[in-house]
């Protein structure tokens, strides 16, 4: 089997992503810790049955709303509150994989996330206010994305959390792009998403049964991942809580799983046309397997839109590495492979394998567009309103199921 590598030595690709030779081999020795996974044998990865029952968005109790209704305006950010929010902190889990997860294998200690919080002055017990749970991409936190979408929510009366998975983590001490998500997985910051939605369960005057996700790139695959009823079911154990929106901003659709079952809440995928790191046809089909699993989804193309549209970089620049080429597959009982070569991803190593046999070095364009964001401003908001005003309703109603091509105008 043919498998695409980046174009570098294998050697020049280990400095690549680990810094050195000496710090990659150090972080392979310390992912031994997870030996239980690396030795555990033949993994079956058996499709499961489409027939298997799934949740319908018709499953969703449809309930009325006390308190004001929710309008966002997205104001502009440079008239707000130049504040970064609340610094808080909470338990999350370090798991590498969903199967490290089921099993209760984490990596190191007991972990605590990072976050900024932002509440609304309007927000009492009496009147508590819906939420929405930001997630960074491979950049870390930005303050021209997600503080900034953080600050317009907060002042359309809805509260924001904004996770920094990488910063927890101290992923910013020396390392590259490559490695920040070789080590933080995506399992890890689904793990986080999940942490900040238990967290909020708790602030005096957020509505916990009104909360959305948001992610933006690698982000934007956390909140893809936290859909599936599979991942939702171990994050969760014994609560019943779940997000009522996932919203991925330009986030590579690399993942699929074989158990479809999702939790029933709306998906909207925004892409852009000229963002190498995403694959519209991949997208599509991660995009079916969601409704097959019982979302409903809407996916819009922006069709002259770079990556990251909504950040304060002016392109097209030339930036980072792509992991569109990546397929990962998680099997009915977790176990997450490569779905070009075959191989298990069960700990660090067999990581490191796969992302350097699939990620390529050409990177991908990113480029502001005010247009664009202005667009996409109205189709997220569509989202909220709807899951935040009406809990329990479709979005999109009769098309929800659309693939939408929006070109701006200039």
């Amino acid at each position: 089997m043919e498998i695409r590598s980046a174009k570098k030595p294998w050697g020049e690709q280990l400095r690549t992503v680990c810094g050195s030779l000496t710090v990659c081999f150090a972080v392979l020795v310390a992912g031994t810790g997870l030996a239980r996974g690396e030795d555990a044998g033949s993994y079956q990865t058996a499709a499961v049955d489409d027939a298997n029952s799934v949740l319908s968005s018709d499953d969703w109790p449809v309930r009325s709303v006390t308190g004001s209704a929710i309008d966002i305006s997205w104001p502009v950010v440079e008239t707000l509150d130049p504040s970064y929010g609340e610094p808080v902190t909470f338990p999350t889990r370090n798991p590498f994989t969903l199967t490290h997860w089921l099993l209760g294998i984490e990596i190191g200690e007991p972990h605590v996330a990072q976050a900024r919080l932002f509440v609304p002055e309007s927000a009492t017990a009496e009147a508590p206010v819906p939420a929405v749970v930001l997630m960074h991409g491979a950049g870390g936190v930005l303050p021209a994305r997600e503080i900034a979408y953080a600050r317009q929510l907060m002042a359309s009366g809805i509260a924001a959390i904004v996770v920094d998975s990488f910063g927890s983590r101290s992923e910013f001490t020396g390392n590259l792009y490559a490695a920040r998500i070789f080590r933080t997985t995506e399992m890890m910051m689904v793990a986080d998403a999940y942490a900040a939605l238990d967290y909020l369960s708790v602030v005096e005057g957020v509505d916990e049964s009104r909360v959305a996700l948001m992610g933006f790139s690698y982000g934007g695959i956390t909140s893809m991942i936290a859909a599936q009823a599979q991942v939702a079911e171990v994050a969760m154990a014994d609560e019943d809580r779940r997000f009522v929106a996932h919203i991925a901003y330009y986030g590579p659709c690399i993942a699929r799983f074989a158990d479809r079952r999702t939790t029933g809440a709306p998906v909207l995928f925004l892409m852009g046309g000229r963002d190498a790191l995403v694959d519209p046809e991949r997208c599509e089909d991660v995009a079916e397997d969601l409704r097959a699993g019982g979302s409903p989804v809407r996916t819009v193309f922006y069709e002259d839109a770079y990556h990251q549209w909504d950040g304060a970089l002016v392109g097209p620049r030339r930036i980072g590495y792509n992991i569109a080429p990546c397929d990962m597959r998680i099997g009915p009982d977790g176990v997450v492979w490569d779905g070009r070569t075959g191989l298990p991803m069960t700990g660090p190593i067999t990581r490191l394998a796969i992302l350097m046999s699939c990620t390529t070095t050409e990177g991908f364009l990113v480029g502001r567009d005010d247009e664009v964001r202005h667009q996409s401003n109205a189709e997220v908001a569509r989202v909220l309103e709807s899951v935040f005003n009406h809990p329990g309703r479709d979005p999109w109603s009769d098309h929800a199921g659309s693939v939408v091509t929006e070109t701006p105008i200039r």
